[in-house]
């Protein structure tokens, strides 16, 4: 188990650093803010790796993209024009996206690079210039509230807390919580839903059902509106271990008077979890799933009347300027100004 000595010691060191990087400052400070940063992100991984995964394979490319969401993360921050920020947090959604598809979380791999990536990143640019675009007096540059963060060290010092809590509940419960998801309860429990789940599809049912035994015209229903049968029984491995299998029998009828058939199903006749997912947002939250899609076209109507005012703005501008009534209904005092 990791120490939490030296977790909370790399958490620390890194916070310091993050507020540096923070302030604006020399040249010489920042690289150093930055050496000392480097190495409490990799004392912290290889902490992690040593005492949560140990001799487990598959873990290489879980920290790797960790490391890239991480320090993608800090620069996004730290970097002071706001289009390379955000292109530093494509690559954050991006690498976040990437540990999720480890995990076989295939939908929130895709949700977040749609959502995220997609649509609140093209709101972020498409406000960033048109900010931009709007007139001022000054042809300076960026006013300080825009290049240099109000609250570092208040900011540093949430995240600092947020990092050690999490990071200290994950290693001390990590092998209680990987007992539970690795427990033959769990793995029955989540085979036996994705069954249910799969009887409440019966338009796939049958097309599966019509694969394996060509020219089947279904799966028959019982007379309690069932169309599988579980069945859950304790088997011994050959190495002597108990473990729980998880089985379905399906009616699969015939056309032409041809004498049924019973098909076995395992748990490699389940669905995928695109199609799971999917299934549950529409037959478990509809109403969640709905709402989801008016705040989304809500917030591109309001883009569309912002570009659309600026539009308007920009083209009274220029009729002005070349001797033309303006298009916009409002009253205009002889002396020029809005009455």
């Amino acid at each position: 188990m990791i120490p939490l000595d030296t977790l909370y010691l790399a958490a620390v060191a890194g916070a310091i650093a993050l507020v540096f990087l923070l302030k604006p400052g020399s040249g010489s400070r920042r690289r150093a803010a930055v050496l000392v940063a480097l190495a409490a992100l990799g004392g912290i991984f290889a902490e992690g790796l040593r005492a949560l995964a140990p001799g487990e394979p598959g873990t290489i490319l879980p920290t790797i993209f960790g490391a890239i969401a991480v320090i993608a993360a800090v620069r996004m921050i730290t970097i002071s024009r706001p289009v390379l920020a955000a292109l530093h947090f494509v690559v954050v959604v991006v690498a976040s996206s990437s540990m999720f598809l480890l995990l076989q979380a295939e939908f929130m791999a895709f949700a977040l690079i749609i959502v995220y990536a997609g649509a609140i990143l093209i709101t972020y640019l498409f406000v960033l210039m048109l900010a931009r675009q709007s007139p001022t007096d000054s042809s300076e540059g960026p006013f300080d509230y825009d290049a240099i963060p109000r609250e570092p060290v208040a900011a540093c010092l949430v995240g600092l807390v947020l990092l050690a809590s999490i990071s200290g509940a994950i290693v001390q419960d990590a092998e209680s919580i990987r007992g539970t998801l690795e427990s033959p309860e769990t793995v029955a429990a989540a085979e036996i839903g994705g069954f249910e789940d799969l009887e409440a599809m019966p338009r796939l049912l049958d097309e599966m059902a019509t694969k394996a035994f060509p020219g089947a015209s279904g799966v028959a229903m019982d007379e309690s509106g069932r169309r599988l049968r579980i069945h859950r029984r304790v088997i011994t491995t050959e190495d002597g271990q108990e473990a729980i299998e998880v089985t379905a029998d399906a009616t699969v009828l015939f056309p032409g008077g041809e004498l049924p058939t019973i098909w076995t199903l395992t748990a490699a006749d389940l669905p995928g979890n695109t199609r799971l997912v999917g299934m549950k947002l529409v037959a478990s939250f509809p109403i969640s799933l709905e709402l989801a899609g008016v705040i989304l076209l809500m917030a591109m109507y309001g883009a569309v009347v912002l570009a659309r005012r600026q539009i308007e703005l920009g083209e009274d501008e220029r009729r002005e300027a070349a001797g033309l009534p303006r298009l916009s209904v409002e009253d205009v005092d002889p002396a020029g100004g809005a009455a």
